[in-house]
C-alpha cells in the first residue's frame, strides 16, 4: 500500500489552515515550517494505521486503524 502524496498534502494543508485561523500565523516561513511538520506527522500516522489494517488482513483503512495509530503516536510522544 502506497501513500497518496496528494491526500497527505491535502490533509496537512487543512490542518494548517485550521491552525492558522486559531494562532494567527503571519509569515510564509511560519506556514512552510508548519506544513513540513504536519505532513511528516500525518504520513507517520497513516503508515502506522496501514500496518494495523495489514495485520488485520484488510486492504482498506478503518477508523479503528487510525485511532490505534494515533494512540500509539501519543504514547511515543508521552515517553520521558
Amino acid at each position: 500500500s502506497t501513500l497518496d502524496v496528494a491526500c497527505i498534502h491535502s490533509l496537512a494543508n487543512r490542518a494548517i489552515a485550521e491552525e492558522g485561523a486559531v494562532s494567527g500565523l503571519s509569515t510564509a516561513e511560519d506556514v512552510m515550517v508548519l506544513t513540513a511538520s504536519t505532513e511528516v506527522h500525518v504520513r507517520r500516522v497513516v503508515q502506522e494505521a496501514l500496518k494495523f489494517a495489514r495485520h488485520s488482513k484488510r486492504q482498506r483503512l478503518k477508523p479503528v486503524d487510525v485511532d490505534k495509530a494515533l494512540s500509539k503516536e501519543h504514547d511515543l510522544i508521552a515517553l520521558p
